[in-house]
Formats: structure tokens, sequence, C-alpha cells
């Protein structure tokens, strides 16, 4: 009990800390002054590292529910849980694997994390901030948060690309070869996201892309 008393205090901090972040993006002063816009950029350069090391993490396992309970905010919390958060990338994990197998692996604190994400790179609104965290959580993909962080990273991007449209273009070079090698993960649900990111930025770009994701 009391191991998992401090397992959970530890992912409610999680919690609470990429809230944070998610709330100081969303009321990030429009415009301002060049000394201001200094200041958001290094807030952003500060606080990108914490949203994107929750997302690259293990899961909660043993506590997941009990943080999602804990933590639930109505105004922050995607209707629809895991697979509404994750966009496009979402529905097509749950077409593939099952709704359960997506609910399963992306939980409230990475959840919560993919909308910090979001806001951060609104309240940008520009490439200068969209390019950095787009790598950032294109490389979470490749560490050791397993599954959890490959689904969470492609409904990052899914979700990026949704929000920016036609400016995402610019970035979609680089996530290609970080979505070729999930579109062969061996993870069903992984694979799933994978290939429902393709079909949306094919929509997006008007571009089949399959010659551009071969080995």
């Amino acid at each position: 009990p009391g191991g998992e008393g401090l397992l959970l205090s530890g992912w409610l901090a999680r919690l609470r800390a990429v809230r944070a972040v998610h709330l100081l993006a969303l009321h990030e002063p429009a415009g301002g002054s060049p000394a201001a816009a200094q200041e958001q950029q290094e807030r952003f350069d500060r606080l990108l590292p914490l949203a994107v090391d929750v997302l690259a993490e293990g899961r909660p396992a043993a506590v997941a529910a009990a943080v999602a309970a804990e933590g639930a905010d109505a105004a922050l919390d995607v209707p629809g849980g895991a697979v509404a958060a994750l966009g496009a990338a979402g529905k097509a994990a749950a077409d593939a694997g099952g709704a359960a197998a997506v609910q399963q692996h992306c939980d409230a604190v990475g959840c919560a994390a993919v909308g910090a994400l979001l806001q951060m790179a609104t309240a940008g609104g520009s490439d200068v901030y969209w390019k950095p965290l787009h790598y950032a959580v294109l490389m979470a993909t490749r560490g050791g948060g397993g599954v959890r962080a490959k689904l969470l990273g492609l409904g990052v991007v899914s979700r990026l690309a949704e929000l920016l449209r036609e400016e995402y273009l610019m970035l979609l070079p680089e996530a290609l070869p970080f979505v070729a090698e999930l579109m062969e993960d061996g993870e069903v649900a992984v694979e799933g996201a994978a290939q429902g990111l393709v079909a949306q930025l094919e929509a997006l770009s008007g571009e089949r892309l399959e010659q551009y994701l071969k080995a």
C-alpha cells in the first residue's frame, strides 16, 4: 500500500504539472513587445521537455484508474477519452486493435500531455515553436515508453496536423521516417494509428505517400 501510494502521488504530480503547462499556454498573451516574445520563447524552451518527458514514459498501470479518477478535469479533458484525444490516429488505432487497447495504453496523464502540447503549439503560432515540438514528439516514439509513447506521439502529430492544416505540410517530410517505422511496429494498435495518420496526411497533402514510406 505504501509503495502504491507513492506511485499514485508521483503520477498525480505529473498530471498536475502537465495541466499547469496547458493552462500557462492557454493564457499566453498574444503579440507584445520583443521582450515579451523572448520571455514566451524561454517559457516554451523550459516547458517543452517536461511535457514530452511525460509523454515518453511507460504507463502507470497499477494506478492508472485512480489517477484518472482523482485527476479528472472537465475543462481540460477531451470528451471521448483516449481515442478522441489522439484524433484520427486514435480512431484508426481503435478500429485496428479495439478501443479498450487504446484506453489501456493511453492513460489520463498521457492524454493530458497531448492536450498541453497542442495548446503550446496553438499559443506559439509559428514554426519557430511547431518545429521543435514536432521533432521532440517524434523522438519520444523511439524512446523507452513502448506502446504508450508511440500511440501518444502519433496522437500529437495527428492532432497537430488537424490544427495546422496546410501549414503542417512544412513538417511532413520530418515525420515520414518515424511513421514508416511505426507502420511496421508489430503492435496492432500502433500500426493502425500510423496507417490512420498516413490516410489523414494524404488527404491533407493531396498526395499518395506510399513511395516515401518504403524502407
